[in-house]
């Protein structure tokens, strides 16, 4: 009997381990309660938007939030509204 129901999951990541890591993620993995594979997916896949998201999002604090929030309501130079009022060049 042939399954015409196709895994949506078609990508593959093969690694190398030492013992001692096989060992630690077994363990983490069976007190988990989990697969090697659902365990690795989940890990994996946090930690990396973790990383992107301290690579690519940047905060600041409130004080300079509010000093931002001011500098937007002041009108704008007047080399800005001069850039502003001219006419694109794409068009």
């Amino acid at each position: 009997m042939t399954n015409t129901h196709e895994s949506p999951h078609t990508s593959r990541i093969n690694m190398r381990l030492s013992s001692e890591q096989r060992e630690i993620i077994d363990k983490a993995v069976k007190l988990k309660g989990m697969t090697l594979s659902q365990w690795a997916i989940e890990h994996l896949v946090e930690d990396a938007q973790s990383e992107i998201e301290q690579q690519t999002i940047r905060y600041i604090s409130n004080e300079s939030f509010e000093k931002f929030l001011e500098l937007l309501d002041e009108p704008p130079s007047s080399a800005a509204q001069a850039l502003l009022e001219r006419a694109p060049e794409w068009l």
